[in-house]
Parts: C-alpha cells; structure tokens; sequence
C-alpha cells in the first residue's frame, strides 16, 4: 500500500502529464517549444533529486550522484535538441550533433553499476578511466553517423541499435544489481536504477521503433514519463518494497558482485566490436583498453586482497587486548621450537609469568582497571625482551609466556629477573589506579630429547611459578625438574 507522501508525488506527477497533454492538445504555435519546457524539465528535477539524496547519503553518495549526472546528460541533451529545433527552424543552418549527449548519459550510469566504493582509489581512477573510455568509444561511435549537417539515413539504424543495446544493457545489469544485493542502501539504488531503466527501455523502444514522430506531437507526453517516476521513486522516503531482499540463492549473490566489476570492460568490447566495421584502428583499441584495463584492475584488487589476509592471518595470531602472541600462536611456536631443540640437541626455555594480586586488582577498581593493568604489563614485559630473543604470548588471563629457544637455565632466569625488574620499576596502573603491579616468575630449561615433550616443559615451569608464589610473589624461581634434561656435554 502507497504512503500518503507517494500518494502526493503520483497525483504531482499524474498532473504533469495532464497538463502536457492538454497543451499538445491545443495546438498552439508555440507547442513545440513548451513541450520541450516538459521534456528537460522532468530529467532536471530527478536529476536534482538524485543530487540531494547523495548529500544525504553514505557509501552511496558517488552512485546517486552518478545517476544525478546522468539526468543532466539527458537534459542537456534535451535541451541541446529544442535548440537545434529553434536554429535550423530560423535560419536553416547546419546543427549540433546532440544525440551525443544522449548517448553519453549512459556513462556515469555504467560506473555506478560497476565500481564499488569499498575499493581503494587505484581501483576507483582504473574504474573511472574505463568509464572515459566507453564515453569516448561511445562518442566515436555516434559522430561516425551523425555530424553538424544530421544523421544520414544510412546510420540512423546503427543509431537506434547502439541505442537499444545500452538500454538494454543498463536494465539488464540495474536489475541483476538489484535482486542479488545484500545491503539495503545498495538494495533501494538499484531497485530505483532497474525500474527506472526498464521503464526508460520500453519507452525509448517505442520511440525509436514504433512512432518516431517529430516532437510536439502527442509522444512528447509520453517521453518524460521514466523521469517522472524517478522522481517519485527518488523523493519518496525508504520505499518498503526496496528495503525487502528478494530470496535468491547465495551463489547468485557471489556471482553478481564477483562479475560486476565486468561491466565496464564488456560495455567497452561491446561499443568496439559495433565499431569494428567502421572504425577498426579505433576498435582495436577499445579492446586493448578494454583488455588491459581490467587485467590491472583485478592485479590490484588481488594484490590487495592478499595484504588483507596476510593481516588477518597476523590479526588471528594476537591477543586482541594486549597486541601480543595469543595462546594459538604460543602453542603453534612451542612445538616448532620443541621440535627444531629436539633435532639439534639444543636448549629451550620457558618463563611462566603471573601478575600478582591481579583479583584484588580487579575486585578492587573493576574490570577496566584489571583490563590497562594486563595491557601495561604486556607492554612493559614486551620492551624488556630483546628483540630475536624469544616470543612473548598472553597464555592466559592475567599470566604470560615467554619462549626463549637456545637459552640454558642461568640464561632463562636472568630474562626473567630483568622482566620482574622491569613491571616492579614500571609505576601506578593509571592515574586514576594508584596500584603498584608485580609479577612472579617460573624458569623451565631443558635440552630437549627425543622422548620428552613441550607439554612436560610447560608443567616445569608452571610448577616453578606455583613455587614462585607460595615463596612470597615478585620473584623469579627455576623449575628443580630434571627429567627431560640430558647431561652438558
């Protein structure tokens, strides 16, 4: 059911196209020019609409702009026309080519259809330089039959095929956009661009093919009829029927915004092969533009999207509150370490490290004060450990490991005391927390033998900190396990 507010912009429209048939109907001597006042300004005002809504709107502002571009092409080339009229009707001389505008309207529309704003701005300039392309190929293209002196019969069906081909084309693509869209912005730009589009078709089939007659006839009422319900469309607020997604399978879904980026080159291999007999220098190279233009594009959007994994991969390996290795990383690195110690006959090392009174901490100041004492410490315990040294990892709520490969007890411990130093010397939590922080330390080392494991390492050392503890907190004890530890050589 219609809301009142499209009631009112129907009834608006209805009246418009009242008002231009009643004219037409008069058959005044000035019909022709007033319905060329009807006829550039319905593209106008939906242009200025599309132009408003882009003020108004987010991730979609570059589209409706686009389609506001678009509706002054159109207009201007209205415009351009009811000029043309008017010279040659006065003087009888040679006039412009506006089909050309006519033509060119469709460019911005084809971008906004193929280019995604997630993309980075290489992507976008690629995209737009295509789109310039298509507008050139599309200029060449009309200026091949029509020029100053008008369009020959010859190419006049060239014209209106070029013509049917792009309308096509842009309902075509509009509604495939439309239905495969998830996001409900980009679901009501296309809804608007695919109904506009296949209204605008029909007409401009029925214009080109069935009744073309000079304008001041009754077509003129006709022709501003998709303008007008672009208008409604674009003025009426969150249209119900463009926020509901349409049931179509997922894979449809991954198809439409894997293909879209298509769009422009194959609009561009489209114009050039309609050139080829024509113009085959310049055919050829809108297929070499076409060609090598989407090959950079898809270079960049895969380089890009393989720095975003390799973030993520790096993203999946750290604690998201502290910025160091998480326990996934701790345990994937334990057992290389363990593994390449055990053929080497090397020593490796393991601090077990655990924020003392950290429940108090937290039962006394909350849990954000808990939260900046875990992040200071991981900082602190970070800068103190010597780069290539070892790995530092959140093992665990309040309690951290260090990996140190190669590095024998004395070694291990003496890390650890500098550790213990570092967070006993590191001041208050916050300014707002005036808690001094310690930690206690447990100290693993072994050389590693091929019947031990990493797991009893780690059950060293957290024996070693639970000694720690129960021997008064802030300090550093070394694990007296002697099990998985070969004699010296």
């Amino acid at each position: 059911m219609l809301r009142p507010r499209t009631w009112v912009l129907v009834l608006g429209a209805l009246a418009c196209v009242a008002l231009h048939v009643t004219l037409l109907a008069l058959g005044s001597e000035h019909i022709k020019l007033l319905s060329f006042a009807f006829l550039i300004l319905a593209p106008l005002l939906a242009g200025l609409a599309s132009f408003a809504l882009a003020r108004q709107s987010g991730v979609m502002r570059g589209r409706w702009n686009a389609l506001g571009l678009a509706m002054m092409l159109w207009a201007a080339g209205m415009a351009s026309t009811s000029i043309d009229e008017l010279v040659h009707a006065l003087f009888n001389t040679p006039t412009t080519p506006s089909v050309l505008l006519f033509v060119l309207y469709a460019v911005p529309l084809v971008f906004a259809l193929a280019s995604e704003n997630h993309e980075d701005r290489f992507v976008r300039w690629t995209d737009a330089a295509l789109a310039l392309a298509l507008g050139g190929l599309f200029a060449i293209y009309t200026l091949t039959f029509s020029t100053v002196q008008g369009t020959h019969p010859a190419g006049v069906e060239h014209l209106r095929f070029m013509f049917d081909v792009e309308n096509l084309f842009l309902a075509l693509f509009a509604l495939g956009r439309w239905v495969t869209s998830e996001d409900s912005e980009r679901r009501r730009y296309f809804a608007v661009l695919g109904r506009y589009a296949v209204v605008y078709l029909l007409v401009a089939a029925y214009v080109n093919h069935v009744d073309n007659s000079a304008y001041g006839q009754w077509m003129d009422a006709v022709i501003p009829v998709p303008f007008l319900l672009l208008l409604i469309d674009v003025l009426r607020r969150a249209p119900d029927l463009d926020s509901k997604r349409l049931l179509v399978p997922k894979r449809w879904t991954q198809v439409a915004r894997i293909a879209s980026p298509l769009i422009l080159p194959l609009a561009l291999l489209a114009v050039a092969t309609m050139l080829i007999s024509h113009r085959p220098a310049l055919a050829g190279v809108g297929f070499v533009v076409a060609t090598v233009g989407y090959g950079v594009r898809t270079i960049r959007v895969q380089m890009r999207s393989s720095e975003e994994q390799e973030h993520l991969a790096r993203l999946s390996d750290l604690d998201g509150l502290t910025g160091v290795a998480n326990r996934r990383r701790f345990d994937d690195s334990l057992a290389r370490e363990w593994m390449r110690a055990r053929r080497n006959g090397d020593w490796i090392s393991l601090l077990l490290l655990d924020i003392d009174h950290f429940k108090k901490l937290n039962d006394q100041w909350g849990h954000h004060a808990g939260d900046q004492g875990i992040r200071l410490v991981a900082g602190t315990l970070a800068s103190s450990l010597h780069r290539g040294s070892g790995m530092l990892a959140r093992y665990g709520g309040e309690e951290f490991a260090v990996i140190l490969p190669g590095l024998a007890s004395d070694e291990a411990r003496a890390v650890g005391e500098d550790m213990r130093l570092a967070v006993e010397r590191m001041g208050p939590v916050a300014v707002d927390v005036p808690v001094m922080l310690t930690i206690s330390v447990g100290v693993a080392s072994v050389r590693a033998m091929p019947e031990g494991s990493a797991l009893a390492l780690v059950k060293l050392a957290d024996r070693a900190l639970y000694n720690a503890k129960n021997a008064g907190r802030n300090n550093v004890v070394v694990s007296d396990g002697f099990e998985l530890t070969a004699p010296a050589s």
